[in-house]
């Protein structure tokens, strides 16, 4: 059984919108990424999900830099 691997954020984005301009197909993602075509399936299904994650943890991201700015300031 192949081990599972884990996909950056960024690299599932990619993927998907190599998908949907056409750059490449559901197999050559799916080569490229080393996963199966199911894998990429799901990240094109679930993109808004992908989207919303990236949403809040920049929000997350960026509450911390202030706070740390804050602190610094203080």
């Amino acid at each position: 059984m192949k081990k599972r691997k884990h996909q950056t954020i960024s690299n599932k984005l990619n993927a998907i919108t190599k998908y949907l301009t056409n750059e490449a197909t559901i197999a050559d993602l799916a080569r490229e990424y080393d996963v199966g075509y199911p894998t990429i399936l799901k990240w094109v299904n679930e993109r808004n999900d992908i989207l919303v994650k990236c949403k809040d943890s920049f929000k997350i991201y960026s509450q911390a830099t202030q706070d740390s700015k804050a602190l610094m300031e203080e």
